[in-house]
């Protein structure tokens, strides 16, 4: 009798219906301020790529249709955490004189319109960072020059302005200088940082606007 049992028990297993699987474990979903940055770093990482090709090429025709000096920055790099160094060089062909750097920080945010289904960057403060003279540039000279962020702290206390982890940070001026007749040169530049205060050295970018 227990050999039949066991017989018929083995018998009817194949009939039964096998149990449906356990649900697999899920992660949490992102804070909607976690992806909004996301998506920010994304959008502005191909961007800045994307220019750092346009912007050599270029620096490259306007160096090689000018007569006069012309200054191009080759390297830059934050050595620390609000401080950004800019190596450049007359890539022109006559001296720069009258040398300056003007630098100023830009703060701002990405938006995005929904109506017009494009993205773009609104300025919500400029601090301006003075102006930085330099020794004249002859052919092929090489030289250093700076731009820095104030502490969140200062500009908070000084200028009233409350900045916030999601906004996009520019480090942007222009090269003034002229050449030997007296005639006057605006070079522009731009780097871009995303949450530069996290990090000792946060990473740079050449920036253009989405407008």
């Amino acid at each position: 009798m227990l050999t039949e049992s066991i017989r018929n028990n083995m018998s009817d297993q194949k009939y039964l219906l096998p149990e449906p699987p356990k649900p697999e474990a899920t992660a949490p979903r992102p804070h909607p301020t976690d992806t909004k940055l996301a998506r920010a770093a994304i959008i502005i990482s191909l961007l800045s790529a994307t220019f750092t090709g346009w912007q050599t090429y270029g620096s490259g025709k306007i160096a090689e249709q000018a007569q006069g000096p012309f200054i191009e920055i080759i390297d830059a790099e934050f050595i620390k955490q609000n401080n950004l160094r800019m190596k450049c060089r007359n890539i022109g062909k006559t001296t720069a004189f009258h040398l300056h750097n003007i630098p100023e920080a830009h703060y701002l945010r990405l938006d995005f319109d929904r109506l017009q289904n494009k993205s773009s960057m609104r300025t919500l403060f400029v601090d301006k960072l003075g102006d930085l003279h330099h020794p004249d540039a002859p052919v092929d000279k090489e030289f250093e020059t700076y731009a820095y962020l104030r502490d969140p702290g200062a500009l908070r206390r000084f200028y009233h302005f409350e900045y916030q982890e999601d906004m996009v940070v520019q480090l942007r001026g222009s090269f003034k200088y002229s050449d030997s007749r007296q005639n006057v040169y605006y070079i522009p530049w731009c780097y871009q940082t995303f949450q530069p205060y996290k990090t000792a050295k946060p990473g740079w970018s050449a920036c253009n606007d989405l407008e």
